[in-house]
């Protein structure tokens, strides 16, 4: 009966230290290689819910080109206009007359909801619209899409946070936390392009080159106007002789001084 009891009591013995130590070696190995979240069942029913509750996301965007009788009217029309639709420059250049146009280039930035109020004021402005361009891209997938990966990275970011809080061995620590550098990576670049998709679904961008007709409409071409020209030519010209005049102001003194050794030298002979 004690041998009997005795043979009970090391089997029990024994069947604790191999849970023990299988346990141990559990904890360990979640610790150096926990796996990612897996876009399985869960991940696909999540999507599916978020599809539901996302609007649709749209980027829209437009180009136009056109021909006006006032260069200065028109812009100041089109900025007016952008203003009160709460829109925004967000680069403007000029260039000056080439092939008999002067033209203006201005790319608006502008609230989506609003994007077709703008496009259509702009065009009233137009004396002949040259080309006129709506594109409209559909990113409600790729939205969806971006956003449920960022959320599955920080979720699995949290996780490894966890696991590192628990670990007690060196090894254990530093690869955990190479893990998390990986993963805090990943986290930004979705992050950048999360908010970058964002803000081209909120602001619609408009792209507007408008040009006059050519340079005697802008300048005129009446008396007063031909007088005017006529004097700024002859104004130019005086400058352009002057400063001509000055960048060769050495031979100018040479030849002064050659003058006076000639003149000077005939007025000897002759005495």
């Amino acid at each position: 009966m004690k041998l009997f009891i005795s043979f009970l009591f090391l089997a029990v013995l024994t069947s604790c230290t191999k849970s023990k130590s299988n346990f141990e070696g559990g904890v360990k190995e979640s610790l150096v290689s926990l796996s990612p979240i897996k876009s399985n069942a869960p991940h696909s029913v999540k999507k599916e819910k978020d599809v539901s509750e996302t609007d649709q996301k749209i980027i829209k965007t437009g180009d136009i080109t056109f021909q006006t009788n006032n260069l200065q009217t028109t812009r100041n029309a089109i900025l007016l206009a952008t203003k009160k639709l709460d829109g925004y420059v967000a680069t403007e250049s000029e260039s000056g007359y080439e092939n008999n146009q002067k033209n203006y280039t201005l790319n608006l930035k502008i609230p989506a909801k609003n994007f077709d109020a703008l496009f259509e004021a702009i065009s009233s402005t137009a004396d002949h619209i040259d080309s006129k361009n709506i594109n409209i891209q559909d990113v409600t997938t790729e939205y969806i899409d971006t956003k449920s990966r960022l959320e599955n990275q920080k979720v699995l970011e949290k996780r490894y946070l966890e696991l590192l809080k628990k670990a007690s061995k060196i090894t254990d620590m530093l690869a955990i936390e190479n893990k998390i550098s990986e993963i805090r990576t990943e986290i930004e670049s979705a992050e950048s392009q999360f908010i970058y998709m964002q803000k081209q679904i909120a602001y619609s961008s408009i792209t507007i080159e408008f040009y006059s007709k050519n340079i005697v409409f802008e300048t005129g071409n009446g008396f007063f106007n031909k007088l005017i020209k006529s004097l700024s030519s002859g104004w130019e010209f005086i400058q352009i002789t002057f400063f001509a005049l000055i960048s060769i102001w050495p031979l100018i003194v040479i030849a002064i001084l050659l003058l006076w050794y000639f003149r000077r030298r005939l007025k000897a002979k002759q005495t």
